[in-house]
C-alpha cells in the first residue's frame, strides 16, 4: 500500500477542497495521513471518516517569524522521517517552500506541488513586499520546483510565471482546476426568480479579492437609483490585507451589504443568489466560480489571471477591469436589467462546468501524478 502525506497551512482546506482526492486515494488502496498547524478535533474526525489519518504541527499560515517558520520546518521533517511516505503533495506557500527541502533531504519519491495561485506577495505592489519580500519568495519558490517532481498549476499565467523558476519547464504541469462534485453543486433545485440576494461574494474578506471596488460600485449603482441585493459570505484572515469585522458591519450597516458570515453549506447559500462577485487582482482558478457555475449562476471577475480562464466573457460570465469599480457597476447593472441575460449564461455555465471541472476527471490527473516517472 502506498503511502501519501497531505501537508497545508489550513486544516479546513483539507476536507473542503482535497476530500474528494482523499477518498479517491483512499480508494484505491492509499493510506493518506493529512498535516496542518490548526488540525482541530472537528476537522480530524471529519478526515477520519474520510478514511485519512491526522497530525497537528506548529506553524502559522501568514504571519512571518523566523522562529515559527523553523519550527514549522522541523515539525515537517519529523514527521516525514516518522511515517516515510512514498509521495507527498504540499499546497499553500510555507508547506511548498519548507516541506519540498524537507522531502527531498528525506528522500521521499514522488514530491508533488500544488500550487493554487501566487497570493498576497504577488498581487501587493507596496515598496517592502515588491522590492523585499517578493524577490525572497520567489528565489524560496524556484528552491521549491527544484527539489519537486511534479508542479501543478490551474492557469496559463501561472505556468508561465513558475517556468520561468526553473530550467527543467517539463515537471510543471496544468489542470483544470481542483475540481468540484457536480452531483452535489447541481442546478437541479436552482430558481432565478426566487432569490434572495441579486450579487454574492463567497470567500476570505481581502482587499486583493476586491472588496473595496465592490462596495464602491454599489455606491455608483444605488446613485443612479438602484438598490442591488448583495451577500458576503466569509470571514475576516490572518492575510495583512483581511478587513476586520467592523469594516464588514459598517457597510452592513450603511445597507450596501449584508453579512451572512461563513459558511459550511455552500451549496444551499448559493441557491439564493443570482450572479456571483470577484472582482479578484489575481488568483489560480476560483472554485467559487466553478461551483457557481455547475449551478447555473454566472459570475463577474476580473480580467485578471486565472480569474480570465473561468469564465468565458458574455458567455458564461462577465469581465470587468481590475479595480475598476466603475466598469463592475456597470457589469452588475447589464445583469440586473437583464434576467433573461443572466438564465442564458447560467445555462452555458453549466455546459462549460460539466465539460472542464468535474472532480472525478481531476483527482484522476491528480493520481496519474503519484503514479507517473
Amino acid at each position: 500500500m502506498k503511502s501519501i502525506l497531505i501537508i497545508s497551512s489550513q486544516s479546513f482546506s483539507l476536507y473542503n477542497f482535497r476530500g474528494e482526492l482523499i477518498k479517491d486515494l483512499v480508494n484505491k488502496g492509499c493510506k493518506v495521513i493529512c498535516a496542518a498547524p490548526d488540525m482541530s478535533n472537528e476537522i480530524t474526525q471529519k478526515l477520519n471518516d474520510l478514511g485519512a489519518s491526522t497530525y497537528k504541527i506548529s506553524g502559522n499560515r501568514a504571519k512571518i517569524s523566523l522562529i515559527e517558520d523553523i519550527y514549522f520546518f522541523i515539525d515537517i521533517f519529523k514527521l516525514i522521517l516518522k511515517i516515510k511516505p512514498d509521495g507527498i503533495l504540499l499546497y499553500f506557500i510555507k508547506p511548498i517552500l519548507y516541506g519540498s527541502i524537507a522531502s527531498w533531504l528525506l528522500g521521499v519519491k514522488k514530491r508533488i506541488l500544488l500550487i493554487e495561485g501566487m497570493g498576497y506577495v504577488f498581487t501587493e505592489n507596496s515598496i517592502s513586499v515588491k522590492y523585499l519580500m517578493r524577490p525572497v519568495i520567489r528565489l524560496m519558490y524556484s528552491l521549491a520546483i527544484f527539489f519537486a517532481n511534479k508542479v501543478i498549476v490551474l492557469n496559463d499565467d501561472d505556468r508561465k510565471l513558475i517556468s520561468s523558476m526553473t530550467f527543467n519547464k517539463k515537471k510543471i504541469k496544468k489542470i483544470q482546476g481542483i475540481g468540484v462534485d457536480l452531483e452535489k453543486f447541481n442546478s437541479t433545485t436552482f430558481l432565478y426568480n426566487n432569490t434572495q440576494y441579486d450579487f454574492a461574494y463567497f470567500g476570505r474578506l481581502l482587499k486583493h479579492k476586491g472588496i473595496n471596488e465592490i462596495i464602491a460600485s454599489i455606491k455608483i449603482l444605488k446613485k443612479e437609483g438602484l438598490s442591488p441585493r448583495v451577500a458576503f459570505y466569509g470571514d475576516v484572515d490572518e492575510n495583512p490585507s483581511s478587513f476586520s469585522l467592523d469594516n464588514i458591519y459598517e457597510w452592513q450597516a450603511k445597507g450596501y451589504i449584508e453579512y451572512c458570515g461563513f459558511t459550511d453549506d455552500v451549496v444551499n447559500e448559493m441557491k439564493k443568489c443570482k450572479i456571483l462577485l470577484l472582482p479578484s487582482y489575481r488568483e489560480a482558478l476560483p472554485r467559487t466560480c466553478q461551483e457557481a457555475a455547475a449551478m447555473g449562476i454566472p459570475s463577474i471577475v476580473s480580467d485578471v489571471p486565472g480569474c480570465r480562464e473561468v469564465i468565458v466573457n458574455d458567455e458564461t460570465g462577465l469581465l470587468v477591469k481590475v479595480k475598476d469599480s466603475s466598469d463592475l457597476a456597470a457589469k452588475m447593472k447589464i445583469y440586473l436589467l437583464d434576467n433573461e441575460l443572466v438564465k442564458k449564461h447560467g445555462k452555458n455555465a453549466i455546459k462549460r462546468a460539466k465539460d472542464f471541472y468535474d472532480v472525478k476527471k481531476i483527482n484522476n490527473d491528480m493520481i496519474t501524478f503519484f503514479e507517473s516517472d
